[in-house]
């Protein structure tokens, strides 16, 4: 049994003797790719980003899920674009809001490099950053259906020669 070495991501949560290596057996995904018959609506996709990557997913999965999440849990997170299951391994969870909950967690590759995986479940929408090799990738969606695609296809439409702040007028009293 490896224990995964996380005292510098947090150092008051010990998982000593937790298996960072993924196990053979796969954990169910949290998503997974929605079916052409979707009967629910799907969520607006705002027109700024690229639908370059874009995959329509259900979550309902993990808003199933998310109540029993516990420190040492994996959870399986699928990357249809580029083909590939990871298993990630929660380190930290967090109580919100609103009833929502996150977890964090590291998914461990192959090579010994290790990547973080962000998801909160809240009681309207749901929220995920997956780092990969291939670079970040988000999920944004309601309780049923999300789009998960390439965080550079969220930033496509952004212009950033362009501030982004706004200098208020000053206005001198008379």
């Amino acid at each position: 049994m490896v224990a995964a070495d996380v005292s510098l991501l947090r150092p008051d949560v010990d998982i000593t003797g937790i298996d960072a290596q993924p196990s053979q057996r796969r954990s169910k995904s949290l998503w997974r790719i929605a079916s052409a018959e979707v009967k629910s609506p799907v969520p607006d996709y705002p027109d700024a980003w690229s639908t370059d990557g874009r995959v329509l997913v259900d979550v309902s999965d993990a808003v199933a899920s998310a109540p029993t999440w516990r420190v040492g849990d994996r959870l399986g997170v699928e990357l249809p674009q580029l083909g590939v299951h990871h298993e990630a391994l929660i380190e930290r969870i967090d109580e919100g809001m609103g009833h929502s909950r996150s977890a964090r967690a590291l998914i461990f590759h192959d090579d010994g490099t290790r990547k973080r995986f962000v998801v909160t479940v809240g009681p309207t929408r749901v929220f995920a950053y997956i780092d990969t090799v291939n670079g970040p990738y988000e999920l944004v969606a309601n309780r049923q259906l999300g789009w998960l695609l390439p965080s550079s296809s969220i930033m496509a439409g952004f212009d950033f020669s362009k501030p982004d702040f706004i200098v208020p007028e000053r206005t001198i009293p008379q």
